[in-house]
């Protein structure tokens, strides 16, 4: 009978070591993310936290020069998507530095760091009501 390579097993057992070792470091740095977009006039400023939410929305004064309420929702939710995506950029370059590839899976990346409305989109709904 042939035996296993235990080379590997070390390698894992030695990571799981390190990112649990490292897990109350690394979950202080994901709370602290945010990620932040303009328009492309920079008229809307959006900023979210380290789950995506919303936490701070500016709108210029000029918007209200051309009122347009649709125009003005459609930058909104384009400019926390941006936001999202940054945030989640971040996340993921700070867990894949903290946690080896091994123990990260791939089961649900797409939903963990993707914005609702492109996850949506890549499963062919428009996301018109999210609701």
């Amino acid at each position: 009978m042939e035996r296993p390579e235990l080379a590997p097993l070390l390698r894992l057992w030695s990571g799981l070591g390190n990112a649990v070792g490292g897990l109350p470091t690394t979950r202080q740095r994901l709370l602290r993310l945010t990620g932040e977009a303009w328009s492309d006039d920079h008229t809307v400023r959006a900023v979210v936290g380290p789950r995506g939410q919303l936490v701070e929305l500016q709108i210029d004064p000029r918007v209200y020069r051309r009122p347009d309420a649709t125009e003005l929702a459609a930058t909104v939710v384009e400019v926390s998507r941006r936001a999202v995506v940054e945030v989640n950029r971040a996340a993921r370059q700070l867990i894949e530095a903290a946690v080896p590839a091994e123990l990260r899976g791939a089961f649900g990346d797409d939903l963990r760091y993707a914005h609702d409305v492109d996850v949506l989109a890549r499963e062919g709904d428009d996301g018109g009501d999210l609701r």
